[in-house]
């Protein structure tokens, strides 16, 4: 399951259809949401990139069935075997695998805690602050998992290669399975500048990006 996805998980070939899914799952909603469908407005877009963020995390959690595995977020409905009240771990969206050991009390609980991380997820749509992307990128090089994605806004096509050359530094050092997926910013959707999801592969030989499909 490290290397392709199967019925229980994600794997980087599986990644262009996740986020496919998670950006009409995304306008879907957000069409059927007035308040998101009102004048731009940083609250507005800030509830779409929520949107977003559900989406996403929707998408990975329907590839883990298995108890062994959950997926936080800070809008999982679904109950977490390891602390009810715990939605969000650390990351904007992590999928973790789970393991167990039994309580110190007479009767003793089974009590499921992280053994690891599979995914590790952040999204940052600000495109006028590199210290922002700069800032929630560095939480996927001090994480471990063998897969990773950041989420930046879409650019043009010249300015988003300059951002690819700037994190160059920052990705070599979170490893090989990192990939950046550029998606439109929320001001955009909806109207002429919108564009679909845009994947990169990180490889760590080449020290450079590498447009990824599948």
């Amino acid at each position: 399951m490290d290397q392709a996805g199967d019925k229980n998980g994600v794997g980087p070939n599986d990644l262009p259809v996740v986020i496919s899914n998670a950006w009409q799952r995304t306008l879907t909603t957000v069409r059927n949401k007035p308040s998101l469908m009102g004048n731009s407005s940083t609250k507005r877009n800030i509830g779409r990139a929520r949107v977003w963020i559900d989406a996403l995390g929707s998408e990975f959690a329907a590839k883990y069935v298995s108890r062994d595995f959950h997926v936080f977020w800070i809008s999982n409905n679904r109950k977490n075997p390891v602390c009810g009240s715990l939605k969000e771990l650390l990351f904007d969206i992590a999928v973790c695998k789970l393991d167990s050991t039994c309580s110190l009390e007479a009767n003793p609980r089974i009590l499921k805690f992280v053994s690891k991380a599979q995914w590790l997820v952040e999204s940052e749509f600000n495109k006028g602050n590199t210290r922002e992307i700069i800032l929630d990128m560095s939480k996927l090089a001090i994480g471990t998992a063998p897969f990773k994605l950041f989420v930046a806004a879409h650019r043009r096509d010249s300015s988003e290669q300059k951002l690819l050359v700037r994190l160059r530094p920052l990705a070599s050092y979170c490893g090989a399975g990192l990939f950046i997926a550029f998606v439109s910013h929320p001001k955009e959707w909806f109207g002429k500048l919108q564009r679909e999801p845009v994947i990169h592969k990180w490889f760590d030989k080449a020290n450079d990006w590498r447009l990824f499909s599948d």
